[in-house]
């Protein structure tokens, strides 16, 4: 899919094309372009016009801080990893650029996210009308940082439900699968998450962006804080859980094993017994014995019951 909308402002409201030549006519209004998934020509157009250059795909994925974040006499250039539930309802990650020139946001993703389309659903309220770029970013951000929010509270319900089947002790190999496919779910809201924080905490030390953008970004690094903290007590609560799976999985084999042990033992005097007494001597004491078969049957399963009452005593079984 491939669309490329300009966001300009009038006294009242904010209009959005498709129309490249805004760029040109209307340059001093105009406060948002989103590229996505542009082609070469168009990208080529807004390098020409706003003289920058898009980063590669091989360097916006580096995670060096200055892939991360960089500025520059012209512009500012903003990486970070937005992850996302996909329709089966798995966890992906994908990068997202924001770059800031001339008051403008020029943004440039490969995928839709509901993050831009909240975003333009508030850009038309009238009253939330922004005065440039910047304030674009910001409530980007906020949306963006809303929304990770409930991917942690979507993790949170599945992380209750396997807690639920653990306490029921209702687990097995797929369980086990589940809890690991949360781990790697949990790690990747983390880094989403910890892209942010390194982002805002480098726009609330540049001295680039207008002071009621700073203010928003103060606020909105704690709650990137208390996110984190959130998602650290849901790895540890996976951890656990999968520890708890582990430990009655190996307490179930123990018994299982612990059963067969006290078998094979039971029955060692009574194998030996009838080892003995199968040896192909000429001279056995009871061989000629008339009561000698039932004697040897009844000296193996004494021999048996003197064992078992003696695993019972020792409380073994």
């Amino acid at each position: 899919m491939h669309e490329t909308k300009i966001y300009y402002k009038t006294e009242e409201s904010i209009i959005i094309t498709n129309d490249l030549d805004v760029i040109k006519t209307n340059r001093d209004n105009i406060i948002w372009i989103d590229l996505l998934n542009p082609g070469e020509l168009i990208k080529d157009i807004i390098e020409d016009f706003y003289d920058f250059d898009f980063k590669t795909d091989r360097e916006i994925e580096e995670i060096e801080s200055s892939s991360r974040y960089s500025e520059t006499l012209n512009f500012i250039i903003m990486n970070t990893n937005f992850a996302s539930l996909d329709s089966d309802d798995n966890f992906v990650s994908d990068i997202v650029s924001m770059m800031i020139s001339k008051d403008v946001l020029i943004t440039l993703r490969q995928y839709d996210y509901f993050t831009f389309d909240e975003a333009e659903r508030k850009l038309k309220i009238k009253h939330r009308l922004p005065k440039t770029g910047f304030d674009v970013m910001s409530l980007l951000w906020e949306i963006r940082i809303d929304y990770e929010a409930d991917l942690l509270e979507n993790l949170t319900k599945k992380i209750n439900y396997v807690s639920r089947r653990v306490v029921e002790r209702d687990f097995d190999e797929e369980l086990l699968a589940k809890i690991n496919q949360l781990q790697e779910h949990s790690m990747i809201v983390r880094e989403s998450i910890m892209d942010k924080q390194r982002i805002v905490s480098n726009i609330i030390r540049s001295t680039r962006f207008p002071r009621r953008i700073m203010e928003k970004m103060r606020i909105l690094i704690k709650d990137i804080n208390s996110l984190l903290e959130y998602n650290k007590f849901n790895f540890e609560r996976l951890e656990y859980l999968q520890d708890t799976v582990l430990g009655y999985i190996n307490s179930e084999q123990n018994k299982v094993i612990k059963i067969f042990t006290v078998l094979s033992v039971i029955f060692m005097p009574p194998t030996l017994i009838a080892s003995i007494y199968g040896m192909n001597f000429k001279i056995l004491p009871e061989l000629n014995w008339q009561l000698g078969y039932p004697f040897s049957l009844l000296l193996m399963v004494s021999s048996s019951l003197v064992t078992l009452l003696y695993f019972k005593r020792k409380k073994w079984l």
